[in-house]
C-alpha cells in the first residue's frame, strides 16, 4: 500500500523537494483517529469514542506500530529507508488534533509528550517534528482563550503543547470564514490580524522555535456571477497572509513560512483531482492572479536569504513541463499516494540542518516555489 508513497518520495527528491508526512488525521478522512478506535473496539476492548485515541493504551500501541512501520519502512524506488531520507523535512504527529473530551487540551498535550519522543527515538532524530495543531489555545499558561473563534475551547493548549521535548517547530491554520461561520468580512479580517500576531508574539516569547501557517484558504462559493467575487476576496485573503510571514521573516521573527489549502492539477493531468475539489483549490491555470500573488510572495522569500530568484524560477519552471501521471512509477507503485502531501525544496543529497530554526529559514527560501497538494494522511 506504500509504492505510491515511495513513488511521491523519490519524484520530491528528484525536483529537490521537502516533504512534510503526516502520520494520521484527527478526522475521519483517510481513516483518522476513529479508525484506530474502531480497530480496538472489534479486537474486543471496550472503546467507543474517538478521543479513546488519545488515551488507550492499546490504541497508542497501534499507532507506534505504524509509526515504526512508516519509518523504518525502505522506499521500493529509491532504496532508502524513510527515516534516512532528505527529501523528508519533518514529521506530522496528527493532522488538526482536537480532543472534545477535555476541551482544555491537557489530553491532547499528553499524547504528545509520548508521541514526539517517540517518533524522534525511532527516526534516530534525523527530521523535524511537529504535533499538527491548528493553533487554538488552552487553559495552560500563557494561553489565550479569549482569541479562538467564538471564545471557546478545542481541546489543544498551543504554548505547553509546543514546548514538549521532541516538537521542534509550531503551527497554526487560517480558515477565519469557516472557524467564524456567518461573521462578517471586517470580523474575519480583524481575526485574522489578530490570531496571526498574537502567534507570532506568543512563540517568540514562550517557545523560541520557528512557526509555520502550515494551512490556511478561504472558500469559494460555487453560484456561477459570485464566483469572481469570490476569487477577489481569496486573493485578497492570500495577499494578508503572505504579507504577514513575510513581515515576520524580514525583521527575523518566528513566522517564517506557510503552505495553502489546496493546490490541485487539471483532471486530464492527473485522473481524479476534480473529485478532490472542495471549494479552496487553487488551479493556477484558472487562477492566475492566485498564481502571480504566491510568485512574488516566493521571490521575497528568495531575496531574504540571497537566493537567485530567477535561478529558482527557471527551475521551478522546468519542472513543471513534465507533466507525470500518478500511477506510472518505474517499480509498479500504484497512485495511492496521489497529491495528498505537503511540498519542500530541498538541496539534493544534503541531510536535514540540526537546528530547527535554520531549517526554516531554508524553507523560507523556497516555500512558494512548487505546490502540491498539502499531505499524505497514511492510515
Amino acid at each position: 500500500m506504500f509504492q505510491g508513497l515511495d513513488f511521491v518520495i523519490a519524484e520530491a527528491r528528484r525536483h529537490g523537494i521537502y516533504l512534510l508526512l503526516c502520520l494520521t488525521n484527527n478526522f475521519d478522512d483517510f481513516g483518522g483517529k476513529r479508525q484506530y478506535v474502531r480497530w480496538a473496539a472489534d479486537a474486543g476492548h471496550n472503546l467507543t469514542a474517538g478521543d479513546d485515541f488519545f488515551t488507550s493504551d492499546v490504541v497508542k500501541s497501534y499507532y507506534k506500530n505504524h509509526v515504526k512501520a512508516v519509518v523504518t519502512r525502505v522506499n521500493t524506488v529509491t532504496g532508502v529507508a524513510y527515516k534516512d531520507e532528505p527529501t523528508i523535512l519533518a514529521w506530522e504527529l496528527m493532522n488538526e488534533p482536537r480532543c472534545d473530551a477535555d476541551p482544555g487540551g491537557g489530553t491532547v498535550q499528553a499524547w504528545v509528550e509520548e508521541m514526539a519522543p517517540y517518533v524522534k527515538s525511532v527516526d534516530g532524530g534525523r527530521h523535524l517534528v511537529t504535533a499538527g495543531l491548528e493553533g487554538f489555545y488552552g487553559d495552560g499558561e500563557h494561553e489565550s482563550r479569549e482569541l479562538n473563534p467564538w471564545g471557546i475551547y478545542y481541546g489543544t493548549n498551543y504554548v505547553a503543547t509546543h514546548r514538549a521535548a521532541g516538537v521542534d517547530f509550531a503551527t497554526i491554520h487560517l480558515y477565519p470564514d469557516v472557524w467564524l461561520w456567518g461573521s462578517t468580512a471586517d470580523e474575519q479580517a480583524a481575526f485574522l490580524r489578530n490570531w496571526t500576531r498574537s502567534h507570532i508574539d506568543a512563540t517568540a516569547a514562550h517557545l523560541g522555535k520557528p512557526l509555520l501557517v502550515t494551512e490556511y484558504g478561504k472558500f469559494l462559493w460555487k453560484d456561477g456571477a459570485g464566483c469572481a467575487a469570490d476569487k477577489t476576496q481569496r486573493n485578497y485573503f492570500l495577499d494578508v497572509v503572505l504579507d504577514a510571514i513575510y513581515a515576520s521573516a524580514a525583521r527575523g521573527g518566528p513566522l517564517v513560512g506557510g503552505a495553502f489549502w489546496q493546490l490541485l492539477l487539471d483532471d486530464d493531468v492527473v485522473h481524479g483531482m476534480d473529485d478532490l475539489r472542495d471549494g479552496y483549490e487553487i488551479i493556477f491555470p484558472e487562477d492566475t492572479r492566485a498564481a502571480t500573488i504566491i510568485g512574488e510572495h516566493s521571490e521575497q522569500l528568495a531575496s531574504l536569504n540571497g537566493q537567485d530568484a530567477e535561478a529558482l524560477r527557471r527551475r521551478a519552471a522546468a519542472s513543471s513541463h513534465r507533466k507525470t501521471r500518478l500511477g506510472s512509477s518505474p517499480s509498479g507503485g500504484g497512485g495511492g499516494g496521489g497529491e495528498k502531501r505537503r511540498r519542500r525544496r530541498r538541496r539534493r543529497n544534503s541531510q536535514p540542518p540540526s537546528n530547527a530554526l535554520d531549517s526554516f529559514h531554508l524553507f523560507v527560501e523556497i516555500n512558494q516555489f512548487i505546490y502540491f497538494r498539502k499531505k499524505i494522511i497514511l492510515l
